[in-house]
């Protein structure tokens, strides 16, 4: 799978942006092999540098090393609504251990926005690191945003990814 990824990468057209994870332990958390690659389907191409920088940063972000912690070190999973949580100034990602978030499969088998998944929501949580913020949760919702808010809507890249990882979503 890394050897399609990287291929991918190499051979994508000019809206895409390729990147992988590989097999990993962090901090008790292991992750299997993630490929994803993203489409900008609903921002402007006005913003498709913040969009590929983004893209790009979590494409390296073992370079930037942030923890991924199955410790609960903030205690921002005990009210049970978060599955995952960032806290950019520390450089660290927390799946909620007791949340739904290990119950989820890797990557979703269909698009639909309501189905969630491990790829997409540790996705959505390393673009919080790289400047995102949440602004709109669903495909319904992130449509609904300007062109700006959208480039900068941690939901958005996950949507893309898995849309195109999909072949193309519809959903919202």
């Amino acid at each position: 799978m890394a050897k399609a990824a990287y291929t991918a990468a190499n051979t994508a057209a000019y809206y895409f942006t390729t990147w992988f994870v590989p097999l990993t332990t962090l901090e008790g958390c292991l992750f299997s092999l993630l490929t994803l690659t993203a489409l900008s389907r609903f921002i402007s191409t006005s913003n498709e540098a913040k969009v590929r920088t983004i893209y790009n940063s979590v494409a390296n972000v073992q370079t930037t090393s942030p923890k991924i912690s199955c410790t609960d070190t903030y205690s921002d999973c005990t009210d049970g609504s978060a599955l995952l949580y960032t806290v950019p100034s520390a450089n660290v990602i927390v799946p909620c251990p007791n949340n739904g978030f290990w119950d989820f499969p890797e990557l979703a088998p269909q698009c639909s926005g309501d189905d969630y998944d491990r790829a997409g929501s540790m996705l959505h949580e390393m673009t919080h690191l790289y400047g995102t913020t949440d602004w709109a949760y669903g495909p319904t919702a992130a449509k609904a945003l300007s062109a700006t808010k959208a480039a900068a809507n941690a939901d958005t890249y996950e949507m893309y990814a898995e849309s195109v990882r999909l072949g193309g979503c519809t959903t919202g």
